[in-house]
Parts: structure tokens; C-alpha cells; sequence
């Protein structure tokens, strides 16, 4: 490369919509948080799907979300 040109790099966030994610049984607060909260941070909405043995996993992460003020039709458990 040519040392005398300058480069530049430039990374932008910008929101996609709605993302889905859906969750895995075995670590769902993780699994689901890595996903929805750069989601949400981004200005997505999520719709979130806990696994069918997660379920009340699933209901406390909605709770939480919902008391911390996130609009219920911004996270859809």
C-alpha cells in the first residue's frame, strides 16, 4: 500500500427494524441479552422467542424490561 494515501474507517450504527431472536434453552439470559440489548441499544425492535423450556425465563426477562422502561412494543416475549 501506498504509505502517502490515508485511510479511513468509519463504523455507523443504524437500527434494521425488528430483529428476531429466538433463545436457547440452556443459557437464556445470555443468549437472549446478546442479542436484544445491542438490538435495543441500536433502536431495533426485538421479538423475542424463549425456548419451550425457558418459558418463565422468557416472562422475568419481559418484566424486567417492561420496569426499566423499555415500551412493550419495542421487546414482544
Amino acid at each position: 500500500a501506498d504509505a502517502g494515501h490515508k485511510l479511513e474507517e468509519r463504523i455507523s450504527h443504524e437500527p434494521l427494524g425488528v430483529i428476531a431472536n429466538i433463545s436457547a434453552w440452556n443459557y437464556p439470559y445470555f443468549v437472549g441479552s446478546n442479542v436484544f440489548v445491542p438490538a435495543l441499544i441500536s433502536g431495533n425492535a426485538v421479538l423475542y422467542k424463549p425456548s419451550e423450556y425457558a418459558t418463565l425465563t422468557g416472562m422475568h426477562i419481559a418484566e424486567m424490561f417492561s420496569e426499566a422502561g423499555i415500551p412493550k412494543d419495542v421487546l414482544i416475549p
